[in-house]
C-alpha cells in the first residue's frame, strides 16, 4: 500500500485518500480470477484517469456526460470508447461494447456514471442486469466509488442490490461487488455485510490523516474559505444547498463535497466559483500536509 496520501479534487468533491481507484483494480481482477486483458474500466471525472490508464486493459470507456479532461483522454486510447450517451444509458452502452469483445469484468464509477445526483430512475433497468451478469457471456460489473459505506445504502436499495441477486449463481459465489472509499470497504451486494481493509493500511499515516489534518483543514476551510462563497460546512449527505458536506465517517480518507447548489438553488459543481473553491480547498490540504510533514501528491 502507498505511503503517500494523494490530494483528488474532482466535480463533486476534494479528496484526501489513501487509496487511489487504480490500486483496487489488481484486487478486484485476482478475486475474480481474471487477467487485464478481460477487464475494462469506466468512469467520468478525473479521479477516475488513475484506473483508466492503467496499462493491459481491454477495454476503457467514459460517458456524455463526463468532464472534458476524461472524455479526452479516452479518445486519445486505442481501447478507448467514448458513449454519446449520458449517465447509465452511455454505461448500457459501453457495458454493450464491451460484452461483444468478451470483456468479464467491468469496473465502474457510480455518480456520474450509474447514477446522476438524486436521480435514480435508472435503478430497475441497473437490477436487471445485475441479474445476469456473469451469465451467458455477460460480464460482470463492479462498482468502485470513492463515497463512503454509509452514503452508499442507499443507493443499493434503489438499485436493486439486495437479496435477489442470490438468484445469480456467479454473483452468489463472489457478492462483493460495490467498493467503498476506493476499495478500502468491500460490501457484499446480496447481504449488506462488509470486509475492511482498513488495517492493511500505513497506520501512521492513517491516524495522521483522520486525526490533526483532517481537523485542521475543515477549521481552515471553514474560517478561511466558505465565508467567501457564503458557504458553511454540513454533516447531512441530503443537505448540500449552499452547504459543503464533510464526511466525517469515512475510515480511510477525509472528503468536503461541493455544494450542489448555491444559496438560492442555482446548480453549483459545474461554475467558475466551484473551480475556485476547489482550488483554494486543495491549496489549504497541500500546506496542512506540509505543516504536519505528510507525503502526498496531487491527482
Amino acid at each position: 500500500m502507498s505511503n503517500l496520501i494523494y490530494l483528488i479534487a474532482n466535480n463533486a468533491a476534494v479528496d484526501a485518500v489513501m487509496i487511489t481507484k487504480a490500486q483496487a483494480i489488481d484486487g478486484i481482477r485476482n478475486k475474480h480470477g481474471f487477467s487485464l486483458e478481460q477487464v475494462a474500466t469506466v468512469g467520468d471525472e478525473i479521479v477516475d484517469i488513475p484506473m483508466l490508464e492503467i496499462a493491459g486493459l481491454g477495454r476503457i470507456g467514459t460517458v456524455a456526460n463526463a468532464q472534458q479532461r476524461v472524455i479526452k483522454f479516452v479518445q486519445s486510447k486505442r481501447q478507448g470508447y467514448v458513449s454519446n450517451q449520458r449517465v447509465y444509458d452511455g454505461f448500457r452502452d459501453f457495458y454493450d461494447v464491451c460484452k461483444q469483445q468478451g470483456i468479464r469484468l467491468i469496473v465502474t464509477d457510480k455518480d456520474g456514471v450509474l447514477k446522476d445526483g438524486g436521480d435514480v430512475h435508472w435503478g430497475g433497468e441497473y437490477a436487471k442486469l445485475a441479474l445476469v451478469m456473469g451469465l451467458d457471456g455477460n460480464p460482470i460489473s463492479t462498482i468502485l466509488t470513492g463515497s463512503g459505506l454509509k452514503d452508499n445504502i442507499k443507493f443499493m436499495k434503489q438499485y436493486g442490490l439486495d437479496k435477489r441477486l442470490e438468484q445469480n449463481i456467479v454473483l452468489k459465489e463472489n457478492p462483493y461487488l460495490l467498493l467503498a472509499e476506493n476499495g478500502a470497504i468491500h460490501v457484499n451486494v446480496i447481504t449488506g455485510e462488509t470486509q475492511n481493509y482498513c488495517s492493511e493500511l500505513d497506520r501512521e499515516l492513517l491516524t495522521a490523516l483522520k486525526g490533526p489534518f483532517e481537523t485542521e483543514v475543515a477549521k481552515r476551510i471553514q474560517n478561511e474559505v466558505l465565508p467567501e462563497f457564503g458557504f458553511v460546512i454540513g454533516y447531512d449527505h441530503d443537505k448540500q444547498k449552499g452547504i459543503v458536506y464533510h464526511n466525517i465517517e469515512k475510515q480511510a480518507g477525509v472528503t468536503f463535497n461541493v455544494p450542489r447548489e448555491d444559496n438560492s438553488g442555482a446548480p453549483f459543481r459545474k461554475t467558475p466559483e466551484a473551480q475556485m473553491l476547489r482550488e483554494r480547498e486543495i491549496d489549504i490540504m497541500q500546506q496542512v500536509a506540509d505543516g504536519l510533514g505528510i507525503p502526498y501528491q496531487v491527482l
